[in-house]
């Protein structure tokens, strides 16, 4: 016998197990359909009735383990009164502009990085050390941007 044929008997006999196996694998995962039809019973006719088991907790007046006795302590209440601070009513509120950081670029030829920055939903591209809608750049890195805001110092996380 050629190698020829020897391959082709092998193939064969090797495609006959495969198929054998296959068939008694998908064989027995093939199961009848019958027509399965909810049977839901009418609940307005029934009632429920949900019964709780409760009993009432009693602090142990000693310990079960160690027995130990316990002394309930009482609490003192003080006849001291607290003095509420005023608040100042004084205060100026500053609206802030809506803020985001996001992120910068550093360029070969500029030694300022080309700062993004969303103030009220509209991007501006400035430089390091400029000013934008009373918003003064002053720092930026990977993750904040530090400005400054009508004299305040803000730091903005990066989004």
């Amino acid at each position: 016998m050629t190698k020829k044929s020897i391959n082709r008997i092998l193939i064969v006999i090797v495609t006959l197990i495969w198929g054998i196996l296959l068939y008694q694998i998908l064989g027995k995962r093939h199961f009848d359909v019958q027509q399965f039809t909810p049977h839901i019973e009418s609940q307005d006719s029934q009632e429920f009735l949900i019964i709780k088991d409760t009993f009432e907790l009693v602090k142990l007046s000693r310990d079960p383990f160690l027995g130990l006795v316990y002394e309930r302590k009482k609490n003192k209440q003080s006849n001291t009164v607290v003095k509420k601070k005023k608040v100042n009513t004084n205060t100026v509120t500053i609206k802030i502009p809506r803020l985001q950081y996001l992120g910068y670029v550093k360029g070969e030829k500029y030694s300022n990085p080309l700062i993004l920055i969303r103030i009220d939903n509209k991007l501006y591209k400035k430089r390091l050390n400029s000013k934008v809608k009373d918003v003064y750049l002053k720092e930026a890195s990977k993750d904040s941007l530090v400005i400054i805001f009508n004299g305040t110092l803000i730091k903005l996380p990066k989004i």
